[in-house]
Order: structure tokens, then C-alpha cells, then sequence
């Protein structure tokens, strides 16, 4: 049997955890219109630089079940004799036609950049090509079956602890999430003191009760002042330094904390929102705790991706 080829050109070239929700989603929308069908995906190394640290992340670092992935400029990686990949294509339809047996992905308008949780596939299935008839709980499922098939390259297990299963991961997001407006995805100063107040207090009961604890963050200063805290509090903490041969490699260091993540035993965000461990928690199937004093659907985009986490706590003061 002939199954089509599929297509999608990946916009969204921000963090790894917007680009990581978008690709899941188009391999959704594949795997509803034909389970056995290969995804070829355009994924850019090189992404946008919002200032707030590497958002180049290597193709060749991890894999998921059933996709490909073309690197820009090198578009014969891993790719059959002939393809096409068309980014002008948009909003008229979530299918095109290519050619014979190839058809191409597009995200609806407003399901890119990081929005394209499966409450929104599923409200869309008609502009997907899909069976408008499937419920909620089969394409979230889908999408969770895709999700759990992201792998990182062997090498890269070395440098996650081997207990990691047994330590509570704690993300810290701040970077270009601090902001002067605050918005359902963003933070104020005001909030991330409150935030950061909620989650030390979390983590002093953590210390107390000994439980180990998996630290990852973007701003490695205020990581490694964190860690110092915890240890002088005779706190058992992790986190994952690489050797300077690797630390070069892009993407290499933010996708071991990624895969570290997914592994441990539930999330704890200090930080109102972020796709990045969101979706750590949906490959992983972990619950995720939260400080946002916003919490809720108005207040935090966090809410929208509930259904596909194994637990969401919006967390006000330590019990």
C-alpha cells in the first residue's frame, strides 16, 4: 500500500519549545488523516535570536517517530529524490496538493508559534481534512502518542542523572519573559517576585521532606546562585554541565535539560509560562506546578494545555 508523503514548513523558529508543539501538532494532524504516513518537516538550526540566549537547536539531536526532518540549506538530509515544501500556502486550507501522493501541512493561522495545543486541532479538523467526528480525547491521545515518540540522540543520556526519575524537575524561565506589559504568556517584574517568592518557599519544602531536585535554566548565573542555596541548606540538587566540547554544540545543552525534564518526576515551573517544559511535561506524562498569581483561563495560557498533562496545580502558598 502507497501512503502519502506529507509536508510542512515549520514557522515558528523561536524556542525549542514552541518549534517541539508545532511540529507535534502537524504529525498529529498526519497520524489522524493516515497513522502509517511520513511527515517531512523544513526545521531551520539557526532560528531567531530574541536575546535571550541560543534558540539554535540541531536537527540531528533527537527524533520522532514517523518524521523527518530537512535542515535548511541542506535540504537533501534524509529527504526522497524529489519534495517540495511551500510556504505561501496560507490559511486557505490546512491540506494542499503538491503533486501525486504528496500533500502539505499547514498550521491554521493563530496554532503557530507555540499555540497549537490539540483543543484547537480538534476545533479544526474539518480545515485539517480530518474526520470532523473524532472526539477530544482521540486527538489528544494522537498528539500524546507523538509526543511520547520524541527521542534524543544515545550519547546525550549520559548526561542526565541516572536518578533522575526520582528528582523533581524545577525550570526557571526568565529571559524575554520579563516584560513591562504583562500578557496571558509573559510576566511583570512585579509577578516574577511573587512567582519566585511561591517557588522558594516550595523548595524549602522540598529540602525538608529531602527531596531531590533537577534544576534547568537558561540564565545560568541565577541557576547556579539557586543551587548554591539549596546545597547550603544541605538541599540535594542536579543540574547537567556539560563538557566545553559540547557545550558548543547548539542546542545540545537546552535539549539534555529538556530530556532530563520529561523523565523526572513532575514539573515545577518558576516562571509564569513556558512551552519548553510544557512540553516536557506532555512527552514525559508529568503534572506541572505553577506560582502565577494569574492563574486560570484569563490570566495564564498555561490552563489551555491541561487536558494533555498528567496534572496542572496553580499553587498560591506552600501547604
Amino acid at each position: 500500500m502507497t501512503h502519502t508523503k506529507y509536508f510542512h514548513f515549520l514557522h515558528a523558529r523561536s524556542g525549542f519549545g514552541d518549534r517541539i508543539v508545532d511540529l507535534w501538532a502537524a504529525k498529529t494532524v498526519v497520524s489522524l488523516l493516515d497513522p502509517a504516513a511520513k511527515l517531512y518537516i523544513l526545521w531551520d538550526n539557526k532560528g531567531i535570536n530574541f536575546g535571550y540566549g541560543n534558540t539554535r537547536y540541531k536537527a540531528s539531536l533527537f527524533n520522532i517517530k514517523g518524521c523527518s526532518l530537512a535542515v535548511k540549506k541542506k535540504h537533501k538530509l534524509h529527504m526522497p529524490a524529489s519534495y517540495e515544501f511551500d510556504a505561501h500556502h496560507k490559511e486557505a486550507i490546512g491540506k494542499v496538493s503538491l503533486s501525486s501522493a504528496r500533500q502539505q501541512i499547514i498550521l491554521r493561522d493563530g496554532q503557530e508559534w507555540g499555540n497549537s495545543y490539540a483543543s484547537r486541532i480538534h476545533a479544526s479538523l474539518e480545515f485539517y481534512g480530518c474526520d470532523n467526528t473524532l472526539s477530544l480525547d482521540q486527538v489528544v491521545q494522537c498528539y500524546q502518542r507523538v509526543a511520547r515518540s520524541t527521542q534524543c540522540v544515545w550519547h546525550m543520556n549520559i548526561f542526565i542523572p541516572l536518578d533522575i526519575a526520582t528528582r523533581v524537575g524545577i525550570h526557571v524561565r526568565r529571559g524575554d519573559k520579563l516584560v513591562a506589559v504583562e500578557k496571558d504568556y509573559t510576566m511583570s517584574s512585579r509577578t516574577w517576585v511573587t512567582i519566585e517568592k511561591r517557588a522558594r518557599q516550595q523548595i524549602d519544602l522540598f529540602i525538608e521532606r529531602k527531596q531531590p531536585l533537577f534544576i534547568c535554566s537558561e540564565d545560568i548565573p541565577y541557576r547556579n546562585q539557586l543551587v548554591r542555596d539549596i546545597r547550603s541548606r544541605g538541599g540535594d540538587v542536579q543540574v547537567i554541565d556539560l563538557p566545553s566540547r559540547l557545550s558548543s554544540v547548539h542546542g545540545y545543552a537546552a535539549l539534555c535539560d529538556f530530556f532530563a525534564l520529561t523523565r523526572c518526576q513532575r514539573i515545577v515551573q518558576m516562571t509564569k509560562y513556558s512551552t519548553f517544559s510544557i512540553a516536557a511535561a506532555i512527552a514525559g506524562h508529568k503534572a506541572i506546578l505553577n506560582f502565577s498569581p494569574e492563574g486560570g483561563i484569563s490570566g495564564n495560557r498555561l490552563y489551555r494545555w491541561q487536558h494533555m498533562l498528567a496534572g496542572l496545580e496553580f499553587k498560591s502558598a506552600s501547604e
